[in-house]
């Protein structure tokens, strides 16, 4: 009788030990999941800053442009060689932005990033720059990259994260 009480001990125990390493390997594989999870998101949010700060500052500089154009025709060719150059400068930098940090993104941003490159871009393939061209587009380029940013902000699911970190914070 002993040896079959001391068998079932063993038994039961052995059971318990084979749960709690079953248990523990799913808690490991949740863990480092989100892990991979928050480390993603955090890259894609690091990425959509970037990204967004560069178009901005891409914009600021066609505004700063626009702004200049009224002097345009007083100023020599240097200096609106050197203008244009800064333009072509910046709106290259946000290509090369957006090339670097399009791996992660889905489609359809990356896709609207690149309509706003080419439409950004088509300007500077002209012979001559037409600041008052661009004066009439600007609002549009704000417009569409403040769409843009809408979708990124989709993607990562801010508004969700707001009202969950909210409500845990209340």
């Amino acid at each position: 009788m002993n040896i079959q009480i001391s068998v079932l001990v063993s038994g039961i125990s052995g059971l318990a030990a084979c749960i709690a390493a079953f248990l523990s390997y799913k808690t490991f594989q949740r863990q480092k999941t989100f892990e991979n999870e928050n480390h993603f998101f955090k890259y894609k949010i690091e990425q959509y800053q970037l990204l967004v700060s560069n178009a901005y500052d891409t914009l600021d500089i066609y505004q700063e442009a626009i702004d200049d154009a009224e002097y345009i025709d007083s100023m020599d060719q240097k200096d609106v060689d050197s203008l244009i150059d800064e333009i072509d400068d910046k709106t290259n930098e946000f290509r090369v932005v957006m090339n670097k940090y399009s791996l992660f993104m889905p489609q359809e941003i990356l896709d609207k990033l690149e309509m706003f490159y080419d439409t950004l871009n088509e300007h500077l393939g002209e012979d001559k720059i037409s600041f008052e061209k661009l004066a009439n587009e600007i609002d549009k380029f704000y417009t569409e990259l403040t769409k843009i940013v809408n979708l990124m902000r989709e993607d990562i699911g801010i508004s969700a994260l707001n009202s969950r970190l909210n409500k845990r914070i209340n």
